[in-house]
């Protein structure tokens, strides 16, 4: 995730902003994420695809560890697009793999 890709507390979202969704940080203050997450998922579907088996939350780098958390604290309703909700359950779901191995 790159610095546009995450605003920080202080931001408030216009009107006019098509795309952000709101999550909170580490220290539990207000963000938002303002892409899709289909970038972390391909990137990690990569990752699988190159070590030949699946990649872990604890092999990923500290950004990529750091985008799936904000993920996985994602607030979305039922308005938000289908895919946003499968990267929230993939992000998720990498977390508990890590805390249950």
């Amino acid at each position: 995730m790159d610095k546009n890709d995450l605003e920080s507390h202080n931001f408030r979202p216009d009107s006019d902003e098509s795309f952000l969704i709101h999550t909170t940080d580490d220290s539990g203050q207000e963000c938002y994420l303002t892409d899709s997450g289909l970038s972390l998922l391909v990137n990690i579907i990569r990752i699988s695809q190159h070590w030949g088996r699946p990649a872990y939350y604890y092999e990923l780098d500290e950004n990529m560890q750091r985008e799936v958390r904000l993920w996985s604290r994602a607030l979305l309703t039922e308005d938000h697009n289908e895919i946003l909700h499968c990267v929230r359950k993939r992000c998720n779901d990498l977390l508990e793999q890590d805390t249950s191995d």
